[in-house]
């Protein structure tokens, strides 16, 4: 987990006690650069004044110039580069945590002072929101570093996950015992995008699909989610229409025009689009 986004494509290794993350996952996720020119060349990240300095199946490193002995080398599995946790973190100045019962590492940029934190209650107020009244809730501290977390029950079950609450976005997920993340707040979005754009779409005949990769964009400075647009067509399976970017409340919606370029969402370029697809 990179800075609150939960990613399933960069799995943990466990060697000698010792966790170990992919450099290209982990570095990228933190902005930060790489410099990688061959297997028996030191590889070099850097992110702001920090600098991280190693050589794979070498325990000497270098933070900021300076040496430091790592437990297990930074080493090749397969064609992937790992490298552990806690030295990539903590050299770049960054937060981390390993949950062991979600097998699940989170690293996290640090914040600053003066950065809105939602505090317990509030979090707890967009829980019992959506659990309702009827249910009652108990903060169970934070998990991931930054989420509150709560777990939920009636007078008939305890339920058999979490809700965590972004204390920075205030965005809604529930984590079950298996392993499974999931936004809410995405869910819901989700939703009233489909209600925004079904009806525009199906007077064409066709039926409408939207794609959700979990993919976010950042529009006017805003971080916004992404879903991509297309009908089921006769021949070809799907046709693409355009990207939708909606925030959070699913009150602003943008859209891809007909130069690429994201504009506010607009019912008659949208039906444009879907008889460009159609075409």
């Amino acid at each position: 987990m990179l800075n609150g986004k939960y990613i399933n494509y960069a799995q943990p290794v466990s060697k000698n006690g010792r966790i170990l993350v992919p450099i290209r996952a982990i570095s990228e996720g933190l902005q930060a650069t790489v410099q990688y020119k061959a297997a028996n060349q030191p590889i070099v990240i850097k992110l702001g004044k920090n600098s991280l300095q190693f050589t794979l199946g070498k325990k000497q490193a270098y933070v900021n110039g300076k040496t430091v002995q790592l437990d297990v080398p930074a080493q090749a599995i397969g064609d992937t580069t790992y490298v552990p946790i806690r030295f990539i973190s903590e050299g770049l100045n960054t937060d981390v945590e390993w949950n062991e019962a979600a097998q699940v590492v989170a690293v996290e940029a640090k914040h600053t002072a003066g950065e809105k934190v939602l505090s317990v209650q509030e979090a707890q107020a967009i829980v019992q929101k959506e659990a309702g009244n009827g249910v009652t809730l108990k903060a169970n501290g934070t998990q991931f570093l930054r989420f509150y977390s709560f777990k939920a029950n009636d007078n008939y079950v305890t339920y058999d996950f979490l809700y965590l609450v972004d204390k920075y976005s205030g965005e809604l997920f529930t984590y079950d015992m298996a392993g499974t993340f999931k936004s809410l707040t995405r869910a819901k979005v989700f939703e009233l995008v489909q209600a925004k754009i079904e009806p525009i779409i199906e007077y064409s005949g066709k039926m409408p699909n939207i794609s959700d990769d979990g993919f976010e964009e950042t529009v006017n400075g805003k971080s916004l989610y992404s879903f991509d647009i297309c009908y089921v067509g006769a021949k070809n399976p799907y046709y693409y229409i355009t990207t939708v970017y909606a925030d959070k409340d699913g009150t602003i919606l943008y859209m891809l025009d007909m130069s690429e370029k994201i504009t506010t969402f607009s019912d008659k370029q949208f039906k444009e689009l879907v008889q460009a697809a159609i075409k």
